[in-house]
């Protein structure tokens, strides 16, 4: 893109545990109106849902996409 992005990241309880254990990751584009910042409910949401069980540890990238940002997205090939 060419162009500086920015970024929050939720990092599960026990990232730092282990720095070789891989965790899936979730990538939330942020637009049309508001920021990277914004609405970062969400993280408290998993925090607690991963803490209780509910679901599976878990990164988080909450990234600015903007309204007029070009975003392109790669879906595997159906056969």
């Amino acid at each position: 893109m060419k162009c500086e992005v920015g970024y929050n990241i939720y990092l599960p309880p026990d990232y730092a545990k282990d720095e070789t254990k891989r965790f899936p990751v979730i990538y939330f584009l942020h637009g049309r109106g508001g920021n990277e910042s914004s609405n970062l409910k969400a993280f408290e949401l998993l925090d607690g849902a991963i803490k209780a069980g509910k679901v599976p540890p878990i990164i988080y990238v909450h990234a600015m996409a903007g309204p007029q940002t070009p975003v392109m997205s790669t879906r595997p090939t159906v056969r």
